[in-house]
């Protein structure tokens, strides 16, 4: 038998908030799975890709170094919309 198991009286309860997003792309003829992950508690963003041949490859940031991507490659956007 289970006995249902109740917090101590002085006991925390943490919440940690996570948001995912997963993608699948065909790139090269070749099925690539995408998955996007921040973790609130690490603001870490991590984005990963595998694809049918076993490829991996993880990248891995703070969100100040995302935002500093984001800033830098809206900056080429934009430098290479003015040059046509």
């Amino acid at each position: 038998m289970f006995k249902d198991r109740k917090p101590a009286r002085n006991s925390k309860i943490n919440f940690v908030t996570c948001y995912m997003c997963n993608w699948e792309e065909e790139i090269q003829g070749e099925e690539k799975h995408f998955a996007f992950t921040y973790t609130e508690n690490d603001q870490n963003i991590c984005l990963e890709m595998s694809s049918e041949s076993n490829e991996k490859q993880t990248i891995c940031l703070s969100l100040d170094g995302f935002r500093d991507l984001h800033v830098w490659l809206e900056q080429r956007i934009e430098e290479g919309k003015s040059m046509y």
